[in-house]
C-alpha cells in the first residue's frame, strides 16, 4: 500500500470547521493552532514557525509567532470530544463547560489569566465554593490540555491557590421517622421510589438513575451495578428486598427504570424536587441525596452487619473505607453506649468494679 505524501506547500496544514490549521512539531513539542481562513495565511504562519525554530536554534531571542487565537468555544468542543467523553464524570464536565462558556464565550484562550478567573469567581457569587471549584478544576484541565495539544504555549494560571477552601460538610443521618416523612411528601412518580430504593440499597445517585432493566433480575431479586456506572470501575451484584423489586417493577421506564419519557434516556437530576421534599417534610439541617447512602450504611452498621459484607454491598474495595466514611454512629447509639459503662460510684464508696473504694492518704501513692 502506497503512503500518501502531501505536497510541500500543504505539509503540516489541514482544513477544519471553516478555517486552516497548522499541525507541526517544533523542538519536540506539537503545535496545533488555527492559522487563518485561507491556505495562504496558514502557509505563512507555518513558515514563521519554522523560521522561529531556526532562530531559537541559533540563539536568537525571537518571540514565538502567533496564529489565529484559539477561542474558548473551540477548546471546549475539543475538550469534551477528545478527553472528557472518556470520563465517568462527563456529564458533570459538560455542565461545568456550559457554565464557563457563558462567561468565557468568545474569549481567546490565551487571554484567560488569573485576573479573568477572579472575575469569573465574582460572577458566581452566591454559588457554593464546591461548585465553583469543580468548574475551575475543569477549566484548569482544559488549559493543561490546550498546552498538550499545542493550542497554548504555556499554562497561564497559578499552579497554587486556584481553588477556594471548602467548608467541611457534616454528614446528615436520617432517623427512621424522618425517612418516613420524606417519602410521604416526595413526588410519587420518581422521587418517592428513588428515596425508598436509595435507603434500602445504599446505591449512589447515578448508580440508580443509570440502572437499566437489563441490569436487574427482579424474579431472583438481584441487581447489577455495571463497571461503567460504578465509582470503583468494578461491577458488583447485590441482593434486594421484595419491596425494592416491587418498586422497580412498577416504574414506567422502558430501557432505564428511571427514564425520561421524552428523550428515552435516564433521568439526570432529582435535586430540585428532593430539596422541596426535605423542606416539606420539616427536616432540619442540610440533607443531600448522598446522605441517603450514608444513612443506609449507618443503619446497616447499627444493625450489626459486618464491615466486610457492608463494604461489598456498597462497592468499596477496603472495609476500612466503609467504616470511616459511612458508619456514622447516631446520637442515640452513643447514648446507649455510654449507659452500658459500669457505674463509677461517685460518692457511693464503690469503685468501677463494684467493690469498696480505696482511700489514699494525701501524698500517698497507689502501686498497680
Amino acid at each position: 500500500m502506497r503512503k500518501r505524501v502531501r505536497s510541500r506547500e500543504r505539509r503540516n496544514l489541514f482544513f477544519q470547521s471553516g478555517a486552516w490549521w497548522v499541525d507541526i512539531r517544533i523542538a519536540g513539542k506539537r503545535i496545533r493552532e488555527e492559522a487563518g481562513k485561507t491556505e495562504a495565511q496558514a502557509r505563512a504562519f507555518r513558515d514563521r514557525l519554522k523560521a522561529w525554530k531556526r532562530d531559537a536554534h541559533n540563539g536568537l531571542p525571537t518571540a514565538r509567532p502567533e496564529g489565529q487565537p484559539v477561542r474558548f468555544e473551540a477548546l471546549a468542543a475539543d475538550y469534551l470530544a477528545l478527553y472528557a467523553k472518556r470520563k465517568r464524570s462527563y456529564e458533570r464536565d459538560e455542565r461545568s463547560v456550559a457554565r464557563l462558556g457563558a462567561f468565557f464565550g468568545g474569549w481567546p484562550v490565551r487571554d484567560i489569566n488569573a485576573e479573568a478567573v477572579a472575575r469569573y469567581r465574582a460572577s458566581r457569587e452566591g454559588v457554593t465554593a464546591a461548585t465553583v471549584n469543580r468548574e475551575l478544576a475543569c477549566l484548569r484541565t482544559m488549559l493543561y490540555k490546550a498546552v498538550e495539544w499545542g493550542k497554548l504555549p504555556a499554562y497561564p494560571l497559578p499552579t497554587k491557590n486556584l481553588l477556594e477552601r471548602e467548608k467541611r460538610y457534616r454528614v446528615r443521618i436520617l432517623e427512621p421517622d424522618e425517612a418516613s416523612r420524606l417519602i410521604a411528601v416526595a413526588d410519587p412518580r420518581w422521587l418517592g421510589p428513588a428515596i425508598r430504593i436509595w435507603l434500602a440499597t445504599g446505591l449512589r445517585k447515578m448508580e440508580l438513575l443509570k440502572l437499566r432493566r437489563s441490569d436487574a433480575d427482579l424474579r431472583k431479586r438481584l441487581l447489577t451495578v455495571v463497571a461503567e456506572n460504578a465509582k470503583s470501575g468494578r461491577e458488583r451484584t447485590i441482593p434486594i428486598t421484595a419491596a425494592v423489586a416491587e418498586t422497580l417493577a412498577a416504574l414506567p421506564g422502558e430501557e432505564f427504570f428511571f427514564e425520561n419519557p421524552a428523550s428515552k434516556d435516564h433521568l439526570r437530576r432529582l435535586d430540585d424536587s428532593f430539596r422541596k421534599a426535605v423542606a416539606d417534610a420539616g427536616i432540619t439541617g442540610r440533607l443531600r441525596i448522598h446522605d441517603l447512602r450514608h444513612t443506609y450504611g449507618t443503619w446497616q452498621a447499627l444493625a450489626g452487619v459486618d464491615a466486610k459484607t457492608l463494604s461489598e454491598l456498597m462497592g468499596h474495595s477496603d472495609p476500612r473505607i466503609t467504616l470511616d466514611l459511612y458508619c456514622h454512629t447516631s446520637l442515640d447509639a452513643k447514648r446507649a453506649a455510654v449507659e452500658r459503662i459500669p457505674a463509677l460510684g461517685f460518692g457511693s464508696g464503690q469503685n468501677v468494679h463494684g467493690g469498696p473504694a480505696e482511700h489514699l492518704e494525701p501524698g500517698s501513692e497507689s502501686v498497680s
